[in-house]
């Protein structure tokens, strides 16, 4: 027989190919026969190791030393976490370190492996399987669901007849790019589940791979995955959106048909659980949440004015603080101004759209409003034009457009906990108001109507206000309204605040829930306005605390207030004239 053509054979030298093989070498894994073993030593015999043939399987395979690569490790240095020789040990580089035993090492690598393994295969590996089940079969509920938003909506479009089709078909379009975003965004959450799957997979075999193994370096370079395949990603909560007919009346459009409620999709952190410590997984009980309450503080009897920053910026402003403790100011005539608020407080460090600045918005010109300012979490500046329908965003010395908002207008827009935009918008007509998400450009979540159908915001382009609560409640101040509107992040309505008549001018929102709102009247005496502005504080469930008294003169009518509130609730006012307050309107409870 053949022995370099035959399929089957008994184990032959590697060396001559023609003796059967009695001998193994661990160092160069060739089988070797008796008449070749001496002259296989003779090279080096130090470095050869040779054994049985027959001991093959249970003989460990020492790793080559990485700096002499003649020699095998047969210790650890502990300090190094390195695989070292007998040469290493003797070395000025492993001066009174301490070593193990590789093979010491090799047992406890072997016994984190074998427990990984059996984590993997008994919690992760179904957990992950149970999860998938569950996304497919609220994927498959979710479709339906959608299906009966769509036979609602023919329902209605056959009592309003054929000449409404163009408005039927509007509104389902509107369902359409709605289903198709939701459906885009979990196929992608289920397709990173499956992904993470496969990887749970890879992780067990390659783990009885190694436990198979006699490779100590195998499986000295082990790492574990189950830490990070434990951290599973953001259960995806999708709210599909609920059609709500309305009756006809004579005028014709599309709000008359019905609207289109309840749009939001979401991610909640922790949504999954392994199956052991759920167990029902996915979506077992979410931990309470904690309203966002940090530190507990209580409002000052008499706010302290900290600071007096002179903006040179008149008219009313848009003020945003930074995570870095800086202060950005925008007025009626577009120039943006940062602040550093440890500065002198008339020295301006950067300035945009300023005399001799070396950096301009070339898209904020003379006599156009930047009517709402906002910093993300990566510090970047957003910011938009009164009624435009863009959102910019400035960054590295460049300002580009981040989001077209089409037919509607921008009338504000605020940054919330987890780094997406909320803008408040209005259509063309300034019949319709609306509060829409945005995570990375795509529309998240529509807010619009309260559960009855009616109108959450009053019709009009005049300025409403929108922030997010600590706690994730979204508030909007309405100034027409008169009213303070606040939703819960589902976009379900929880309350209304109003002040007697006096007009709303500004909110905004601190770490302990609370919500910040600014009222002002005037009196006309002598030909000049006396301003009053009134800072209202009111708890999250829409109570009144007490309001904090800040007074001025000044002889043109405000308009509107700037607010906002650094990390430390520290209260930031801009008036109509030319400077930016620092308030302090809070203390430490065991202060």
């Amino acid at each position: 027989m053949d022995p370099e053509t035959s399929c089957q054979d008994i184990q032959r030298c590697q060396v001559c190919k023609l003796q059967i093989a009695d001998f193994f070498c661990a160092y160069c894994e060739a089988k070797l026969c008796k008449r070749c073993v001496g002259a296989h030593l003779a090279e080096d015999p130090e470095k050869h190791r040779i054994v049985k043939l027959l001991d093959k399987y249970t003989t460990l395979v020492l790793p080559i030393c990485a700096t002499h690569s003649q020699e095998r490790c047969k210790n650890y240095c502990q300090q190094c976490d390195l695989a070292v020789c007998t040469s290493c040990v003797s070395s000025k580089s492993h001066e009174r370190h301490k070593f193990l035993t590789i093979v010491d090492i090799f047992k406890r690598k072997k016994e984190i492996i074998k427990n990984d393994s059996a984590e993997l295969e008994q919690e992760i590996f179904p957990s992950y399987e149970e999860i998938i089940k569950q996304v497919k079969f609220n994927g498959k509920r979710v479709q339906e669901k959608f299906e009966e938003v769509l036979n609602d909506i023919e329902k209605q479009r056959k009592i309003w007849h054929q000449e409404i089709d163009l408005m039927v078909n509007a509104l389902k379009d509107d369902v359409g790019g709605m289903q198709k975003t939701q459906t885009k965004v979990q196929s992608d959450h289920l397709n990173r589940l499956q992904e993470l799957l496969v990887e749970v997979r890879q992780s067990i075999q390659r783990n009885k791979d190694l436990l198979e193994s006699l490779e100590i370096s195998k499986s000295l370079s082990y790492y574990s995955m189950n830490s990070a395949l434990k951290r599973f990603p953001p259960k995806l909560e999708i709210s599909v959106p609920r059609f709500i007919p309305k009756a006809i009346e004579n005028e014709m459009n599309s709000e008359k048909i019905g609207i289109i409620t309840g749009f939001c999709i979401s991610n909640q952190e922790g949504g999954y659980q392994l199956k052991s410590q759920s167990g029902v997984v996915p979506g077992g009980s979410s931990k309470e949440d904690e309203n966002g309450e940090n530190i507990p503080k209580e409002v000052l009897n008499e706010p302290q004015i900290i600071t007096t920053i002179e903006t040179k910026i008149k008219g009313p402003k848009n003020v945003a603080c930074t995570n870095d403790g800086n202060l950005w100011v925008s007025g009626d005539d577009g120039p943006i101004q940062l602040f550093k608020i440890h500065a002198p407080v008339n020295v301006s460090r950067l300035s945009f759209g300023a005399i001799n600045s070396s950096v301009i918005l070339k898209n904020v010109t003379a006599g156009i409003r930047l009517n709402s300012i906002a910093v993300n979490k990566t510090g970047h500046l957003l910011f938009g034009t009164v009624l435009s329908n863009t959102i910019s965003i400035y960054k590295e010395n460049e300002t580009n457009e981040l989001i077209n908002l089409k037919s509607w207008s921008l009338l504000s827009l605020c940054i919330t906990g987890n780094d997406c935009l909320l803008v408040c918008m209005t259509d063309a007509k300034g019949y319709s108001c609306r509060v829409v998400r945005f995570e990375e450009s795509e529309e998240r979540q529509i807010i619009q109507y309260d559960s009855k159908g009616k109108r959450l915001f009053s019709p009009g382009k005049t300025r409403k206000q929108v922030k997010e609560n600590c706690n994730g409640d979204i508030c909007v101040a309405d100034f027409y309204g008169r009213y303070v509107v606040v939703t819960d992040k589902t976009g379900t309505f929880r309350f209304r605040w109003s002040e007697s008549l006096n007009r709303l001018t500004g909110i905004a929102t601190d770490t302990q829930a609370q919500i910040i709102v600014a009222t002002a009247y005037t009196d006309i005496l002598i030909n000049v306005f006396n301003f009053d502005v009134r800072i209202n504080i009111i708890d999250r469930n829409g109570h009144f605390l007490r309001s904090l008294n800040i007074s001025q003169k000044c002889t043109n009518v405000i308009t509107e207030v700037g607010l906002d509130v650094d990390s430390e609730d520290n209260l930031y006012i801009a008036d109509f004239m030319s400077t930016v307050k620092k308030i302090r309107y809070m203390k430490h409870l065991n202060q």
